[in-house]
């Protein structure tokens, strides 16, 4: 209404002093999309004085792009904690409610084409600074983060353990196409995700011999583990056939073969157990966890021969 390209926030309790006369608006919900205040639904013009100008509503707006993004620490330029440059200071954003329609923004924002993964919980470690964002709300079809829902500049209930991350891609991630059909109309859904990760080295280590040991991946030259949550046989037979052996007989947890080092780098995994690679089974994303060294998973394979 005012000219601008939009709001960053909405200050209430009289943040920018006390009005006078009558207040003549109350309960004021908009949808963010009208062009003007009238369309948005109210309790109807009127004197609304047992509000109190204590608390009177204000505007923050911005023309121009407000402020700028960057991503640190991550293993390529693709991916990273997110950061925020607002009024000349690098900040962080809060992962409450974060999700990959907020990190479908950022990415776009960086030049990139989406996102792959949206990381919370610091995955790609923890920032200093102010944390500027909060429960952050976007459709995924924003231009800029200043156009979705937050909780305002600097409110937040957080820790920069709390920090979010993403994982962005260029260019088309995944190839699709529909098998078992009657014709090529119909038939189920298969994707292929050519541009999330490559297919993943896997080793056993702290075994008793090379048939057992603690699962370890190998991921951008670094080799890490795989916490246990949802670990099962079927993982294990993943991991066993892809060292060349025949099966699996167990899948250990809770580090029975000792802990590793280096970073947890697969969460939640959730293979059929007929996969070639364990990249190709379910997961929360790369360094996407909850977990400690204390969760490391193993297998025990065997060769020869079906029990």
């Amino acid at each position: 209404m005012l000219g601008f390209d939009g709001a960053l926030d909405a200050p209430g309790a009289a943040q920018f002093g006390q009005g006078s006369g009558p207040i003549s608006l109350i309960y004021v919900s908009c949808d963010g999309t009208e062009d003007n205040l009238v369309d948005c639904a109210h309790g109807g013009v009127g004197d609304y004085s047992f509000c109190g100008h204590g608390r009177d509503a204000g505007a923050i707006c911005y023309s121009g792009e407000p402020f700028l993004v960057r991503l640190a620490n991550g293993a390529t330029d693709s991916e990273g904690r997110v950061k925020v440059l607002y009024k000349g200071s690098w900040g962080t954003i809060c992962d409450d409610n974060w999700d990959l329609r907020d990190a479908r923004v950022v990415c776009k924002m960086l030049g990139f084409n989406g996102a792959l993964a949206a990381p919370d919980s610091a995955t790609f470690g923890t920032g200093s600074g102010k944390i500027l964002f909060d429960d952050v709300g976007c459709n995924g079809t924003e231009d800029t983060l200043a156009e979705c829902y937050h909780r305002g500049f600097g409110v937040n209930n957080c820790e920069h353990d709390s920090d979010a991350g993403v994982i962005c891609f260029t260019g088309a991630p995944f190839l699709v196409q529909l098998v078992n059909g009657s014709n090529d109309l119909e038939g189920r859904v298969e994707v292929t995700c050519v541009k999330c990760w490559d297919p993943l080295k896997v080793r056993l280590n702290g075994g008793a011999n090379d048939l057992e040991g603690r699962v370890e991946v190998m991921y951008n030259g670094s080799w890490g583990t795989v916490c246990d949550n949802g670990w099962d046989l079927d993982d294990a037979r993943v991991v066993c056939r892809m060292l060349g052996f025949d099966g699996a007989l167990a899948a250990t947890v809770s580090a029975q073969f000792g802990q590793g080092n280096g970073n947890v780098l697969l969460g939640d995994v959730q293979c059929y157990g007929t996969e070639k690679n364990i990249a190709d089974c379910y997961h929360r994303g790369i360094r996407v966890h909850n977990c400690t060294h204390a969760s490391d998973s193993g297998a025990i394979c065997f060769s020869g021969g079906t029990i």
